[in-house]
């Protein structure tokens, strides 16, 4: 080894103890780059879960139409009948939309596949409902299983994405929001919709009737309060977004507290309730929209918080590339400076040495 070195010119072993230091250095700073990189990929798949969590809000939001539209029109009101087959019409495109949006990436194999599943299950129900096979017992039941899995489509939709995951706090707690929360508070309130309406045109206020639509008023309670917890988790973190969903959130917590009241005043105590069904469907249907503008609102609030994110992250990457390239053309500048100011004077003693000896 000593000869090898002993051979090595002077030049030669500063560039060797050059290249070292660069390879120590650039080994903690390529693994930041990498987890840099990551993070913006991770944040990319992110964003392609946002448009079609917007597909599939709406879908639930026809479906739950369709369903409450059905029901009266079972229970007599035929009018409800052009309503339900229009509303059918628009939900058909809104599933091959968000199949196709499914299909664009394989990271939605798992709802994409759920999804053919509860579309399949749609037109079973609305063929039996044509057929009048359905009994408006059956019809709520298979309108609420095929709910119930678009619910699980949305949510599966925010778990392939990564959207769950979401490092930064004030964007999860808003994820579990608009993704969980809120579309499960929207079908209590959709399904006591449905039902209410139901016992208005049939006139039947029987103790079960009062029990289910009581029951689904209580969860909506439920759910409100676990929603706006998780919310308020999200907007104590961000000023910004908390002036952003203050008004909503406030329409959306009084659209469910005055409804409820109307409800039970109007429908639920009264022993011969005297109410129109389409006025109670009416005051129903203001409560769920205001959910609805609520999950809107909150989805592009996050659309808009990932973005920003992952351009900073961009941003971070490019300073952090540039910066490190520039300390390394510094340094290999510098080194050069350096190993010239030694070796030269070196070579001119060697050279004026050799003079000397040859006289």
């Amino acid at each position: 080894m000593n000869k090898i070195l002993r051979s090595i010119k002077l030049w030669q072993k500063f560039t060797i103890l050059g290249l070292v230091a660069l390879v120590l250095a650039g080994m903690p700073a390529s693994l930041r780059l990498k987890g840099l990189l990551a993070d913006i990929d991770f944040g990319k798949t992110e964003l392609l879960g946002i448009e079609p969590i917007a597909t599939s809000t709406l879908l639930i939001r026809k479906l739950q139409l369709h369903r409450g539209q059905s029901v009266q029109w079972l229970a007599g009101r035929t009018e409800s009948e052009a309503e339900m087959r229009k509303l059918r019409e628009e939900l058909n495109p809104l599933f091959g939309k968000l199949k196709a949006e499914l299909a664009a990436d394989p990271i939605f194999v798992k709802p994409a596949a759920l999804l053919k599943e509860t579309h399949a299950l749609f037109e079973g129900t609305t063929s039996d409902l044509d057929a009048r096979k359905l009994s408006p017992t059956d019809n709520f039941a298979k309108h609420e299983k095929v709910i119930h899995e678009a619910l699980e489509v949305l949510s599966g939709i925010a778990d392939a994405s990564g959207l769950i995951l979401e490092p930064a706090a004030v964007n999860y707690f808003l994820v579990s929001t608009i993704a969980y929360g809120l579309p499960v508070l929207s079908e209590n309130l959709g399904a006591a919709r449905a039902i209410g309406a139901a016992m208005l045109i049939g006139k039947e206020f029987s103790a079960e009737n009062r029990f289910r639509l009581g029951a689904e008023l209580k969860s909506a309670a439920l759910n409100h309060d676990l929603a706006v917890e998780q919310l308020a988790k999200a907007t104590e973190l961000s000023e910004p977004m908390a002036k952003a969903l203050a008004a909503t959130t406030k329409a959306s917590a009084d659209a469910i507290e005055s409804f409820s009241k109307y409800a039970r005043d109007e429908l639920l105590l009264p022993e011969k309730p005297s109410l129109a069904a389409a006025e109670f469907f009416s005051r129903a249907s203001q409560a769920v929209d205001a959910q609805y503008q609520l999950m809107e609102l909150g989805r592009m609030t996050l659309n808009a918080s990932v973005e920003q994110r992952v351009a900073g992250l961009q941003s971070n990457l490019r300073v952090e590339a540039a910066s490190f390239a520039l300390l390394v053309a510094v340094a290999a500048a510098l080194g050069l400076a350096i190993s010239r100011s030694v070796t030269r004077p070196l070579d001119h003693a060697v050279e004026a040495a050799d003079a000397v000896a040859d006289g």
